[in-house]
């Protein structure tokens, strides 16, 4: 599947305009700050039948801090977006924070979220503790800042070789995309699941089954005549 991640630097793009399979959005940030365009955008792309993510980009506070901060303020989506966190280790202490900011999404939701890095940043450290979680991996890397136009990888380079993870859900190829519908730079995503694995991965729950009505207890079986025999039919 073929998709974009946003905040609110692309504030005037209207989604129905573009060509998508899933948004990956901007929630929040740290310990007080809210995309304010997050939930218009996320009610939009729900509207249009897309697949959903939300990303909280990590600032340096406590790490229980900000992953509350992300899940109270994203309290309404659990169940129907992949929780996602922005690592880009700034100011903070690498995998044991990224460690205590999942446990305590994961606890708070009921479901596993992801983690969002560059392909450097992965092969730097080891993330086993955080594979052994069983989080799943998005990785970034982009072979230049050339512009790329709907979603032509042909230009794209090598797609990412990381340690630690057996494989990655998605690749971030270019921060440099352009969609027919909007002028503007976006960042484009591949994502290696089918509809169904993304809604597993966003805990969406499937329709509980519909039990066939019980028999109205008034109602007769009608009675089946035994067949004609050939007395029977004989004038």
């Amino acid at each position: 599947m073929n998709g974009i991640d946003i905040s609110s630097y692309q504030a005037s793009l209207t989604l129905g305009n573009i060509s998508y399979d899933f948004v990956m959005i901007k929630a929040t940030q740290g310990i007080n700050y809210v995309n304010s365009y997050c939930d218009s955008e996320f009610q939009a792309a729900k509207a249009q039948g897309k697949k959903l993510a939300l990303y909280h980009y990590a600032d340096g506070n406590d790490a229980v801090a900000e992953a509350d901060w992300f899940v109270n303020n994203c309290a309404g989506y659990i169940r129907e977006a992949i929780f996602v966190l922005d690592w880009e280790g700034a100011g903070v202490e690498y995998v044991d924070w990224a460690c205590r900011f999942w446990d305590r999404v994961k606890a708070r939701i009921g479901y596993n979220p992801a983690i969002y890095m560059s392909e450097y940043v992965i092969n730097t450290y080891n993330w086993q503790p955080l594979v052994d979680r069983g989080a799943g991996l998005i990785a970034a890397k982009y072979s230049g800042y050339e512009i790329m136009n709907n979603y032509d990888t042909s230009n794209a380079g090598h797609p990412p070789s990381v340690k630690w993870w057996p494989f990655y859900f998605m690749w971030q190829w270019t921060s440099k995309g352009r969609l027919n519908g909007y002028a503007g730079d976006l960042d484009c995503d591949i994502a290696y699941l089918t509809p169904g694995e993304w809604d597993a991965y966003a805990g969406v729950q499937p329709p509980a089954p519909v039990a066939p009505p019980a028999p109205d207890a008034t109602t007769t079986t009608p009675t089946q005549e035994p067949p004609l025999t050939a007395t029977d039919a004989a004038p």
